[in-house]
C-alpha cells in the first residue's frame, strides 16, 4: 500500500499508484487515495482531514510493526513508506 507518511508528511510528497500527483488534481487524487486504503470518507470532511488519513495510517503500521521502507537519515528526517 505506498501511502506516504511522516511526522509531518503530505499526500503531495508521493506519487500515487500509477503516477505523480498533481496540485490541480489534489482533492480526487487524494480522496481516491484514501479510499484504496479502505477509509470511510464520511466522517473526513475537509481536505485537511483527508490529508491527514494517510499520514495517520502510515503512523499505525509503523507502530503496530509492519513492514516499512524508510528514506532519508537520522540528522536531517526521513520518510517512511508501508511496503
Amino acid at each position: 500500500m505506498p501511502l506516504c507518511g511522516a511526522g509531518e508528511g503530505g499526500p503531495h510528497r508521493c506519487p500515487l499508484r500509477g503516477g505523480q500527483a498533481q496540485a490541480s488534481q489534489k482533492r480526487t487524487q487524494r480522496r481516491e487515495l484514501v479510499q484504496q486504503a479502505g477509509i470511510d470518507l464520511a466522517p473526513l470532511t475537509s481536505i485537511d482531514w483527508i490529508d491527514a488519513a494517510p499520514c495517520a495510517l502510515t503512523a499505525q503500521i509503523v507502530a503496530t510493526g509492519g513492514a516499512c521502507v524508510s528514506y532519508g537519515e537520522p540528522q536531517t528526517g526521513w520518510i517512511v513508506v508501508p511496503n
